[in-house]
This record gives structure tokens, sequence and C-alpha cells, in this order.
């Protein structure tokens, strides 16, 4: 398995929902998440009709804040202690990207 992706915490309600991505090391640097994140927010913003999709990456996390900051999203803020990873508290990252920016990709399928 090369990875893995999903947006959860879906709200029907207010029409959003956040994404989530894991990358296994050896396939890292290849772009694969890049074009994996910008599928899904084709799926998350057209067929599922979502207008706002959250990411949130760890401050350290310099690859996932990257994949987000390419794709288009905004950084709105530090979220202290807001993820619990290996046995401890890390400060995370916000971002988020609404129906009406998202462009999509020319990305193979």
């Amino acid at each position: 398995m090369a990875g893995c992706i999903d947006i959860h915490g879906v709200s029907a309600l207010h029409r959003s929902g956040c994404l989530g991505y894991w990358l296994a090391d050896r396939f890292v640097g290849r772009g694969l998440m890049r074009g994996a994140v910008a599928q899904v927010l084709d799926i998350g913003f057209g067929e599922r009709g979502l207008n706002r999709i959250a990411i949130v990456a760890g401050v350290e996390n310099a690859r996932s804040r990257a994949v987000a900051e390419r794709l288009g999203f905004s950084l709105e803020g530090v979220q202290r202690d807001g993820l619990y990873l290996h046995g401890r508290y890390h400060d995370a990252c916000q971002y988020s990207l609404l129906a009406r920016e998202w462009k999509g990709l020319r990305c193979p399928r």
C-alpha cells in the first residue's frame, strides 16, 4: 500500500469536511500525494457538493504543509497542541480551501 486519503468529519449542514492523507516513505517525493489530493478535491467539491475542505498538518510536517500550500489552501492559523502523535502533543497548522477557489488540476488519472 502506498498510502491513504479521505475526507472525514463531513458536515452535511455546513457542506464541509476535513482532508486527511498519509504516504509511505518509499513513495514520498514523486508527486503522488499532490495528484491524489487534487482528485479527492474534485470529488469533494464536485460530486459531494462540499463548500469548504480543511487540512490539519503538524507545524513541523513540511511535506504535508507543502501539499496544502501548492494546491492553494489558505493558512488559517495554528492550533496549539492540536495533534496528539507518538505519545505527545504537537502544534498544527489549519488550512482551508473553498469550492469557489478550487480551479482543479490537469492531473493524469
